[in-house]
């Protein structure tokens, strides 16, 4: 896909290639860390605390990532695409980050404590530290991409897989399984201040104030939706069904979560170059859909074939009933990745609302779903619900873009 950049032919074929390789760095960056965690750490854990108490913990961990994805990830798009407003009068910026950071801390107390887990005074206080490590990280990574350099965004995932591990050796010698993510964001912040600069900007405001204010407000509350729905199916199994079904059901949903969270980043990369276009026509935009339609069909089928062998080495004791989730849970994956790669577009060429508006869409879709199914038919609901509403908001992230670039056009 060419977007209209205005560059020589020499120039154009510079960048691409140089996109290439920091998609390259980008997919090196997620993978290595993703396996580490979620084929080897993740379900060691399982083997070490059961079932029952592994699905209390993935619930704590989606609480933990819900607060990353409503505080953290804002403010590292909100900064990449504002950054064109910042390169002269610093400010706002840190102010923002030490008021996201209260509040995700805030946010994650309660969340825990609403659900009355069985964790201690020790696991509270390193839960709470892990979401301000993780908001603080998230926000400085916005530097790396500002200068599109992947190899310090690769280095610092690399670091924060040393972490992990060395989080699980503790994790073996307290059980305490805080300790990986502890351990890890913590190495990964450590890095982040030696390599980059954004924390040194002044806590002054600025006159940008308040566009900046009204981009992240959106994007915060955009975000809030869409993260609960990415682990809204763990944050109502959990209480409902219990431990036990919820280990079966993130067994059914690894292949297909695992495939979609190593998509984000990409997704990044695609935005980091867009904030630096000036436009993309319809056409263009019509073959890229076509392109990612025809690799998310493709990717179901390898996707749904991988996940009975990959389920049986990881999680044995859940195949056969997870087996019966699978082709929802991988459906629902793909259209994932269709969302994930259009939506820096419409973010990039649209309006502050429509990420909102994407968002709330998918929301009432699969509430409506689950209040109507999930008596009925169980989990199953939930899976249901996770494919439509995943469905819609594909549908409507490419019915916004056709709109944008249309309007470009014009």
């Amino acid at each position: 896909m060419k977007f209209q950049t205005g560059l020589p032919n020499h120039l154009a074929i510079d960048k691409t290639k140089k996109a290439t390789g920091d998609i390259i760095l980008n997919l090196i960056a997620t993978a290595v860390p993703l396996f580490v965690l979620q084929f080897l750490i993740q379900p060691y854990v399982a083997r070490v605390i059961g079932t029952e108490k592994y699905g209390a913990v993935l619930t704590i961990i989606s609480l933990l990532n819900i607060g990353m994805g409503i505080f953290g990830s804002p403010l590292n798009n909100a900064r990449l695409i504002d950054d064109q407003y910042y390169k002269e009068t610093k400010g706002d910026y840190n102010i923002f980050l030490s008021l996201l950071s209260l509040l995700n801390t805030i946010f994650i107390f309660i969340a825990i404590r609403s659900y009355n887990f069985d964790i201690d005074w020790i696991s509270y206080l390193l839960l709470l530290l892990i979401s301000i490590l993780s908001v603080v990280s998230s926000y400085l990574e916005a530097d790396y991409r500002i200068h599109l350099n992947y190899k310090r965004i690769m280095l610092s995932k690399l670091v924060q897989t040393v972490g992990y591990g060395f989080g699980c050796l503790l994790f073996a010698k307290t059980k305490r399984w805080e300790w990986i993510f502890f351990v890890g964001f913590g190495l990964k912040l450590i890095y982040s201040f030696f390599t980059t600069s954004l924390w040194k900007e002044p806590f002054g405001i600025t006159s940008n104030i308040r566009k900046t204010t009204k981009r992240i407000f959106f994007l915060v509350f955009s975000s809030a939706i869409g993260s609960i729905l990415v682990y809204l199916d763990r944050l109502v199994i959990f209480p409902l069904f219990g431990g036990t079904e919820l280990s079966i059901y993130y067994a059914a949903s690894i292949v297909g979560k695992t495939v979609n969270l190593a998509t984000d980043p990409l997704a990044g990369v695609l935005l980091s170059y867009l904030a630096k276009m000036k436009s993309v026509s319809r056409k263009q935009f019509s073959f890229y859909i076509l392109a990612l339609v025809v690799l998310a069909i493709i990717g179901y089928f390898v996707c749904f074939v991988i996940s009975k062998p990959l389920i049986s080495i990881l999680y044995p004791d859940c195949l056969p009933r997870a087996m019966l989730y699978v082709p929802y849970t991988v459906a629902a994956a793909m259209l994932g990745i269709v969302y994930s790669f259009v939506w820096p577009l419409v973010l990039r060429f649209g309006k502050n609302s429509y990420p909102f508006l994407i968002t709330v869409s998918k929301a009432a879709l699969y509430i409506l779903v689950i209040v109507l199914t999930i008596k009925r038919v169980g989990i199953m609901g939930v899976a249901y619900a996770t494919l439509l509403a995943t469905g819609l908001q594909a549908l409507l992230a490419i019915i916004l873009g056709i709109t944008t670039s249309t309007r470009q056009q014009s």
